[in-house]
């Protein structure tokens, strides 16, 4: 299906770059939208771009928080807030600050009312607290970039994130199939030894004669797994001992 991105102005910016396989069309909600692949079939995936600027007005207007982060959240089953623009907090006070040059920084103000730095990274945080989760990039630019490589993640089977494994203990049953109860109990311990991960896990698993043998194991018998080297070796038996 590829990357989607919202025909109207302040999305469709996002086509003066490089972005591969994206397509223009109205969306309902979010700026840009692609399908993904979870653990139990398709997601889909909304992204909503912010400059700095439009995200301080949308958060005092209440538009963001009131009618486009809703919409989101109803929509996607995993949603972004992609802030791009260079901002700081200022030194004395706290104000918010935006960057207009290499060295030039402008304090930003709604009105005659300076806006404190806390007021975004507070808003922030309560958006990261009902789902939906942060991206802060340098321009428009890197925000395609960003685009992207979310993209190309999410269209890699669920299954092949490897570095994913390590933490990810949601998917110990689905896939082990074939697998005994006892080395299916055998895997699950060994999942939740550091650095194992969950491939690993089930080459141990079948190693392994019996959950006894495997935390008895020294160092150089963990090498003899496929995939386990001295670190990891090093580390699973200082974790059993």
């Amino acid at each position: 299906m590829g990357i989607i991105v919202d025909r109207r102005a302040g999305s469709k910016e996002l086509m003066d770059y490089p972005l591969p396989d994206a397509s223009l069309d109205e969306l309902p909600s979010a700026d840009v939208m692609l399908v993904g692949n979870g653990p139990d079939g398709e997601v889909l995936v909304g992204v909503e771009l912010k400059s700095v600027t439009d995200l301080v007005s949308s958060t005092s207007t209440g538009r963001l928080q009131a009618t486009q982060v809703p919409a989101m959240l109803d929509d996607y089953d995993v949603c972004w807030l992609l802030v791009y623009g260079t901002y700081r907090a200022g030194v004395k006070e706290g104000e918010l600050q935006i960057q207009k040059g290499p060295r030039w920084w402008r304090k930003y103000r709604m009105g005659n009312r300076e806006v404190p730095w806390s007021y975004v990274e507070a808003f922030l945080l309560s958006l990261s607290v009902v789902g939906v989760q942060i991206k802060h990039v340098y321009d428009m630019a890197e925000a395609a970039r960003w685009i992207g490589v979310l993209d190309g993640w999410w269209s890699k089977p669920y299954d092949k994130h490897r570095a994913f494994r390590t933490f990810d203990h949601s998917r110990d049953v689905s896939l082990m199939p074939g697998m005994s109860e006892a080395e299916m109990l055998r895997a699950r311990v060994a999942n939740c030894l550091p650095g194992v991960g969950h491939e690993r896990a089930m080459a141990a698993a079948r190693h392994f004669r019996s959950v006894k043998e495997m935390v008895a194991a020294d160092r150089e018998e963990w090498e003899e797994i496929d995939g386990i080297g001295k670190v990891i070796s090093r580390t699973v038996e200082e974790a059993v001992r």
